[in-house]
């Protein structure tokens, strides 16, 4: 007889209606009295906390316990509207771990909308482990530089190939900040994020990355395309010790475009995966509000989405949340 004890407390549960968009799971070895093995999923909070969000018991690692697990009790136990949001699970190199979610994945499976990525470690040496040689005894760091240098390497090489397609002349620069100028002069002599009225409706966390993103978008040249009124190019304006410009950084280009009239989308891809905007979107719009963050990053859904008393709360956030699950994201919106 097959038993999975699959338990969350209800803070967790309350938790995971509010942010079902990214899930890892592991399965941990001989943790406890019994040495049975622990099967757990967890993801972050607005506030990038990590919490637990399921743990099961499980009575060995095999492949057709993950497929029950994926299969029947998570869609139980979470309930579709849990499973019909989730767009990434994350896993490490257990292959029995993570081909049976793969085969629950997808249009008419238990998580329609998910694709499956497995976390850093796993790909790095199931990606390179037949093309660079490690010397033995090589440690992390060396790891990384042989993963990262032929990955940067291709990604200038594209945005060289764009810049040479682009027609200078069907473009106009409508502005140009340098350092110590722009941004953050436009919010008024050192005031700071804390200081706004924002700060008291998005999260800690979000605050601050979000007042970084607006410092470095100082010093960006701002490239409009009258051949598309939508769309803006970025550079980035070297300002070497000497104080003499350099001529912009063409390798480092970003594209921001408007989307349906409403949305911003750059190429960067930073929006796309945390839900609030980029360096690249400030240059552009030189503006800040709530309407650009997603729902998890404000503090009042932390505080009161679920809670007894707060129906009314969680009626609104509901319908938000609905708004930005029915986007097309692959439109860029």
């Amino acid at each position: 007889m097959m038993l999975i004890f699959l338990f969350a407390t209800i803070e967790e549960m309350r938790l995971l209606q509010m942010h079902p968009e990214s899930i890892s799971c592991d399965v941990t070895f001989g943790t406890e009295n019994t040495k049975k093995q622990l099967f757990t999923l967890a993801t972050r909070d607005g506030n990038n906390k990590a919490f637990n969000c399921g743990r099961a018991y499980i009575p060995n690692g095999q492949a057709w316990v993950f497929w029950h697990c994926f299969r029947h009790c998570l869609k139980a136990f979470w309930g579709e509207p849990i499973t019909n949001c989730m767009s990434l699970m994350c896993t490490d190199g257990d292959v029995q771990e993570y081909q049976t979610f793969i085969k629950n994945k997808g249009e008419g499976q238990r998580f329609p909308n998910a694709v499956h990525t497995l976390c850093y470690f796993p790909t790095a040496t199931l990606s390179f482990n037949n093309n660079v040689s490690f010397p033995k005894g090589t440690g992390k760091e060396a790891m990384h530089e042989a993963i990262e240098v032929p990955l940067e390497k291709m990604w200038l090489n594209f945005e060289r190939l764009y810049m040479c397609t682009m027609d200078l002349r069907t473009t106009s620069i409508i502005e140009t900040t340098a350092e110590g100028e722009g941004a953050r002069e436009r919010m008024g002599a050192g005031e700071r994020w804390s200081k706004m009225p924002i700060a008291q409706h998005i999260t800690e966390y979000c605050l601050k990355e979000a007042e970084e993103q607006w410092d470095s978008s100082t010093g960006l040249i701002v490239v409009h395309a009258k051949i598309n009124p939508g769309e803006w190019w970025i550079f980035k304006q070297h300002n070497p010790a000497g104080g003499v410009l350099a001529p912009p950084d063409y390798t480092r280009l970003r594209r921001v475009k408007l989307v349906n009239n409403k949305f911003l989308w750059c190429s960067c891809g930073l929006p796309s995966r945390l839900k609030y905007p980029c360096r690249h979107i400030y240059a552009v719009t030189e503006q800040v509000s709530m309407s650009m963050f997603a729902v998890r990053w404000h503090s009042k859904f932390q505080h009161y989405y679920g809670r007894d008393g707060a129906e009314d709360w969680t009626d609104v956030f509901d319908v938000m949340l609905a708004g930005e699950f029915e986007r097309d994201h692959s439109n860029g919106e």
